[in-house]
């Protein structure tokens, strides 16, 4: 008898450690989320044909937080003026040091045909120079073998894009 209510105990403190452990995990994942800032830069065309183009976009990372992080991979979707372009899916191993900045370079494959026919909605009454280019997704970061899935949302106009540097979002 005595050694059923024992392990009835020893069940209870399980769970409640089990349960402390998973809230901890949030927490961490929420607390990281608050210091990992994004910024995008560097626009510039790799190559452009009628079948296949690819550009080539300078997404900044930088950690504000106290703890090393690697990146693992992004996934983001593509818009100009809320027209999809192109889903980019890149696995990348960089690692961001506290308070460091990590620059990824991203490839983003389109076909120019499939955009061709929303070119009007694309230029709209802004030209070119005034797109809004908006990047949405998710960047996986990972400390201690967890992967942490943060959200990635910017937005940009091609002047903004093509200018040495852009604010970063928090």
């Amino acid at each position: 008898m005595a050694d059923s209510k024992a392990s009835k105990k020893l069940l209870i403190a399980g769970g409640v450690v089990l349960a402390a452990g998973i809230g901890t995990f949030l927490y961490q994942q929420y607390q990281l989320s608050k210091k990992l800032c994004y910024s995008a830069n560097g626009f510039r065309i790799l190559r452009f044909g009628l079948d296949s183009s690819t550009v080539e976009i300078n997404i900044s990372l930088e950690n504000k937080g106290e703890l090393d992080l690697d990146l693992k991979r992004m996934n983001f979707d593509v818009y100009a003026n809320e027209i999809f372009i192109a889903s980019v899916s890149q696995d990348v191993l960089t690692p961001i040091i506290p308070h460091g900045k990590a620059d990824i370079p991203v490839k983003v494959s389109f076909n120019p045909k499939d955009i061709l026919s929303n070119i009007g909605g694309i230029l709209g009454q802004s030209g070119l120079d005034n797109i809004q280019w908006r990047f949405k997704g998710k960047a996986v970061v990972e400390k201690w073998g967890i992967p942490f899935p943060l959200p990635l949302n910017l937005t940009y106009t091609t002047n903004e894009l093509r200018s040495p540097s852009t604010d970063s979002v928090c």
